[in-house]
């Protein structure tokens, strides 16, 4: 899981320091049409261009958060020199790695793209996002490969859409309805065992699917309706693992992985539609930043029970669980 943390820490940190989004409606999963408060403008996956203005302004006053931006600009342009993503499943079984490398590399360069204006990030990003919708499948038979190649290129659509031409967006959005969506669905139809399960797989997956929904709900929303149902109808066996006090079954590596992935859920439905379902009142949520606390020893080991590793990193996840449930003690740590 090191690798999930380091990928998302650093631009998340930089939107959530100055995120607003975060007074959602309550509105239940069963109620009506999903799509029906939909944000029709881009981007609306994790902020919005309103968001963006408000990142600016407030970098020019909170050095944390400009050196969070200039060390996401610094990582991108390295990025810009090291080889893109490849079909490469070095196990016979995975291709988490190279959808994590498109993650990490589509976020950061087009989060680069969007605070500085230089084309040349857009144009990074845009190339392992190409690559990567030529494969000729996301591995759904290990789904986690499947769920995060859809959050990359989805976020890099979604971030980069201004920029794409009209042919760059049809190929990229037949990518995420081809190898992620409609694959989803088969799963969902199917009732394979992620569907059901209380582990991270379920937040992943789940996650994933429904980020690849809203990336595309205005041209496709049939489609985002209908993954995004069945994504809300198999939430609940996830989360249910936070009930009643926060503490996760896993262990808090395999916490980091599965709450990093409700965290996005939640920031997506929520700057995108307005409200999330829901699922932030999940019993347990509000209280899980202080298992993630209390399982960081003075030295920054983890209680390392269950399959975890030894050395914690910064979780994203906490400031969205800070903002959203009104504990400051949470983005501290």
């Amino acid at each position: 899981m090191d690798g999930f943390r380091a990928v998302f820490a650093p631009w998340l940190w930089c939107l959530t320091a100055a995120s607003g989004l975060f007074n959602a409606a309550a509105v239940s999963a069963g109620e009506g049409d999903p799509l029906a408060s939909l944000r029709l403008e881009h981007p609306r996956l994790l902020f919005t261009l309103t968001d963006q203005q408000r990142v600016e302004q407030l970098a020019r006053r909170d050095e944390l958060l400009a050196r969070l931006i200039r060390q996401n600009t610094r990582n991108a342009d390295r990025m810009l020199n090291e080889r893109p993503v490849r079909y490469e499943i070095p196990d016979g079984k995975r291709l988490l790695g190279q959808s994590r490398r498109c993650i990490q590399r589509v976020a950061a360069m087009a989060m680069a793209y969007r605070l500085t204006g230089e084309r040349r990030f857009a144009e990074g990003a845009l190339k392992d996002m190409q690559i990567a919708a030529g494969f000729k499948d996301w591995n759904p038979r290990h789904f986690l490969d499947t769920a995060e190649m859809t959050t990359a290129l989805a976020i890099g659509y979604d971030w980069l859409f201004d920029v794409l031409t009209a042919e760059q967006r049809e190929l990229i959005r037949k990518a995420i309805i081809d190898l992620g969506l409609n694959p989803g669905l088969k799963v969902y139809a199917g009732g394979r065992w992620w569907t059901r399960a209380a582990n991270n797989w379920n937040q992943v997956c789940n996650g994933g699917m429904i980020l690849g929904a809203l990336a595309l709900a205005e041209e496709e929303p049939e489609l985002a309706r209908r993954v995004i149902r069945a994504a809300l109808k198999s939430i609940p066996a996830g989360l249910g693992v936070y009930k009643p006090s926060g503490a996760y079954p896993e262990g808090p590596g395999y916490w980091q992985y599965g709450t990093s992935y409700t965290a996005l859920t939640i920031s997506a439905f929520r700057t995108a539609l307005g409200h999330d379902f829901e699922i932030s009142k999940t019993p347990g949520l509000d209280k899980t930043g202080l298992f993630r606390i209390h399982t960081i020893g003075p030295t920054g080991l983890y209680f390392n029970y269950a399959d975890c590793g030894m050395n914690s990193r910064p979780a994203a996840a906490m400031f969205l669980l800070s903002q959203v449930f009104d504990r400051p003690l949470y983005a501290w740590w």
